[in-house]
């Protein structure tokens, strides 16, 4: 996930880092923290999807919060935005450019956690990088879910395709399963789980993956499974042409 803090306040930057940093560790999300302090370069380098979120502070007297808007728009008319301001005095300005959430100082760790939360419900399928994590003996293990293209079950083992190979771990595939609560992944067929991004086509009951590999769709539950696959790419479709 990639996230701007657009402030020139140090003690504010740290405490937006400090929360952000502690609410990913619990959600098991990676960030890529920006601190943006050279507000004129920020403009001139900026690029649509360049950030997932931004949060936005005055500049001190050189720029307000509601200009800072302002400029994103001009590039990019869908980033989430969230002003973090001293009172009410711009929140008519920044609903006007459409912005995801207006926070006033003071604020504590549950607004800014509220914030994030919100994001990852409003847009379940393009917030964010989560990872799967697991403990394997004394060794714990980190995957990014983007990552996974299928999950098989090999007896008490189960079996990680990844996009950088085959990855095999001591866990059993149901306990995988109810860890990956991910919308991306459906367990098309007895002890297979498959990641939908990478499903390239389904054809008289089997899924055929990018990868070449082949699954056959579950009997039971077939139609709900397709159904699923189908809305799930339907959905993905309406997303990108919102931008």
């Amino acid at each position: 996930m990639k996230i701007a803090v657009v402030n020139s306040a140090l003690r504010e930057q740290e405490k937006l880092v400090k929360v952000i940093t502690k609410w990913s560790r619990e959600k098991n999300y990676l960030v890529n923290i920006s601190i943006i302090e050279d507000v004129k370069a920020f403009f001139k380098e900026y690029t649509v999807k360049k950030n997932e979120l931004i949060f936005v502070g005055d500049f001190s007297d050189q720029i307000t919060c509601i200009e800072i808007i302002e400029h994103i728009r001009q590039v990019d008319p869908r980033v989430p935005i969230v002003c973090i301001a001293d009172s009410d005095q711009y929140i008519f300005q920044a609903v006007m450019f459409h912005i995801f959430d207006y926070v006033k100082r003071p604020y504590d760790y549950q607004r800014i956690t509220y914030v994030l939360n919100e994001m990852i419900h409003t847009f379940p399928m393009g917030f964010g990088d989560p990872i799967l994590k697991f403990t394997c003996g004394k060794k714990k293990i980190y995957l990014l879910i983007s990552e996974i293209l299928y999950i098989t079950a090999d007896n008490n083992y189960t079996i990680f395709m990844t996009k950088n190979g085959s990855k095999k771990y001591r866990i059993f595939f149901s306990k995988v399963c109810s860890l990956l609560t991910d919308p991306r992944f459906i367990v098309c067929t007895r002890g297979v789980a498959v990641n939908m991004d990478y499903i390239l086509k389904e054809k008289q009951g089997i899924f055929e993956m990018k990868d070449g590999r082949s699954f056959p769709i579950h009997r039971n539950g077939k139609k709900e499974i397709i159904q699923k696959f189908e809305e799930y790419q339907l959905k993905k479709l309406e997303e990108k042409n919102s931008y």
